[in-house]
């Protein structure tokens, strides 16, 4: 199912972007 990892892909990357913006 490429649409649910596509999902988890996606919100893995929001939580980095989100964990860099607050370390950064």
């Amino acid at each position: 199912r490429p649409k649910k990892s596509l999902t988890r892909q996606t919100k893995v990357a929001v939580a980095v972007k989100g964990a860099a913006a607050k370390f950064g």
